[in-house]
């Protein structure tokens, strides 16, 4: 064992062990045992059960047990297998067995566990306990702590090799294949507020249920959309569902530094390792420790920086699948991290591998699971939930700051009719950034159709331009985005009837529409 690591083995209590202790003990301890352990034989008269060689084994500091049941009878059979053994009280009735089984071992683990997880090793005993619970057990251990598991075998104390990985592709597949569950049975009732995500739609839906799920398990997640669509709000949500929420999440814009500012802001620098580092600085990865990095738009890094960041987010073969081991600039010293990365972009990788403009090695390193946000104009029927959440934000802020004289504001039907047929290439930034300066520069209560049209930075050519033409400008491009725009407003309006939108553009049948789909990329 390292210095200063405590030695953790956590186990259901068995049956069995109650049985053999109430049988040596008789009397009070067998009355109190029975509506515990049941009645039946716990074995010979002197039988320790099955837990007994796994607690006297001296490589464990501490054993936490999980029982549904905390008497003083089983509290003083835990203490006669293992001296100090702390019992934990659970609740498993009313429940699907497999989801108590999974909440009752997480809540055991987060007590013990996370408020000193680089003091821990963890060891999970698989000796008791029922299907559901040693299924429990594994998802546990293999995904969000970093476990051993430990049997009894012929009296003996066996570590157990679990044969297989439950990050990256294989958890993926499983969330994926719950997705789909979801979505047969209808049960769409997934709290829709997640992180302050706003939506009814099922897509949406979809996507904050995979959110919700990788919440609390410790991989890379990689959020794919178009820009404005919220990935940043999906990052924050994730980070405060998970179980690093007590740890800062640090932010990086890849965007925005060149290569060699952008390799110090992540890695750090030591003073004189270039002309302006007069003193030792920190890197991004440094400070998440513990935390959660977000690199947003991580595929506008180089081929070079991309190499860098390969190496950083390989573990090591010994740590967590979440440590990195990282070098500041100008240094050969290393320095291990304990972060979990989310990382999003709105290009699309695959073309971007295929281009040789993105690694593979370093999206599959990366895509630990992806979740796709939808763009707003696919959610259907949501644009006008998201635009009343949006306002009401927008009230609140304005209101707070005590701007003098500001009234609430509320939308016009003509303004909500306007907001629902708009396409908004922007998606929720486009939206937000119209509502608020609608609000900022209207006095009276209401927010016309006008107002947003004003308010609306990148006009669609509904309106004519009437500013200069300016170098770069490119009317076959702004056609294109014209067409766009209508297309995807007729199969929004239509419900994606390809036929009846085909009808709205004043074409002759959907074929046409299809071709032009496929001339424009959509």
């Amino acid at each position: 064992m390292k210095a200063n690591r405590v030695s953790v083995l956590v186990s259901w209590m068995s049956p069995e062990d109650m049985q053999a202790y109430s049988r040596r003990h008789g009397g009070l301890e067998l009355k109190d045992m029975a509506s515990v352990a049941g009645s039946k034989s716990g074995g010979a008269k002197g039988s320790r059960g099955l837990l007994a060689p796994l607690l006297r084994d001296s490589r464990f500091d501490e054993v936490h047990l999980l029982s549904e049941h905390a008497t003083e009878a089983v509290k003083r059979c835990a203490a006669e297998l293992r001296s100090g053994a702390i019992v934990h009280q659970v609740k498993m009735g009313g429940q699907d067995p497999y989801r108590a089984a999974f909440n009752a071992a997480k809540g055991v683990l987060e007590k013990i566990v996370d408020a000193r997880r680089d003091g821990v090793e963890l060891s999970i005993g698989l000796a008791s306990g029922t299907a559901a619970s040693i299924a429990a057990w594994v998802l546990l251990g293999r995904t969000i702590y970093n476990a051993t598991f430990v049997d009894v075998r012929d009296r003996e104390v066996v570590t157990v090799q679990v044969p297989f990985d439950l990050e990256a592709d294989v958890l993926q597949r499983m969330l994926g294949a719950s997705d789909r569950l979801i979505q047969d049975s209808s049960q769409l009732d997934v709290a829709v507020e997640f992180g302050g995500i706003t939506g009814k739609s099922a897509i949406i839906r979809k996507a904050v249920t995979r959110a919700a799920k990788i919440a609390p398990r410790d991989v890379n997640v990689l959020l794919l959309g178009e820009s404005g669509v919220g990935k940043e709000v999906f990052a924050h949500a994730i980070h405060k569902e998970s179980l690093r929420r007590s740890k800062e999440i640090v932010e990086v814009n890849c965007a925005a530094l060149p290569t060699n500012l952008l390799e110090s802001e992540l890695f750090g620098h030591v003073k004189g390792a270039f002309t302006d580092a007069k003193e030792r600085r920190a890197g991004k990865f440094e400070v998440a420790h513990e935390g959660t990095l977000f690199l947003d738009e991580v595929a506008e890094c180089d081929l070079q920086m991309q190499a860098k960041l390969l190496r950083v987010l390989q573990p090591p073969r010994e740590g967590r699948p979440t440590t990195r081991c990282i070098s500041p600039v100008g240094s050969d010293d290393v320095k291990r991290v304990d972060v979990r990365i989310i990382a999003a972009t709105n290009r699309d990788l695959r073309r971007e591998i295929e281009a040789g403009r993105f690694r593979e090695d370093l999206y599959y390193r990366l895509a630990g699971v992806t979740i796709h946000i939808p763009p707003l104009r696919e959610r259907s029927g949501d644009v006008l939930v998201v635009a009343d959440a949006l306002l009401a934000h927008i009230n609140d802020d304005f209101s707070r700051a005590g701007v003098p004289g500001y009234v609430e504001k509320k939308l016009t039907a003509a303004a909500r009719k306007f907001i629902r047929s708009y396409a908004w290439p922007g998606n929720i930034r486009q939206l937000r950034n119209a509502l608020t300066q609608a609000a900022a520069l209207v006095d009276g209560a209401e927010l016309g159709e006008r107002d947003l049209r004003e308010g609306l930075a990148d006009l669609d050519g509904s309106r004519r331009d009437e500013g200069p033409i300016e170098e770069g400008f490119s009317l076959d491009e702004r056609v294109r985005q014209l067409e766009r725009d209508y297309i995807r407003r007729a199969l929004d309006q239509t419900g994606q009837n390809k036929t009846a939108a085909a009808k709205l553009l004043g074409y002759a049948s959907y074929q046409r529409l299809d071709a032009c789909r496929q001339r424009l990329g959509l």
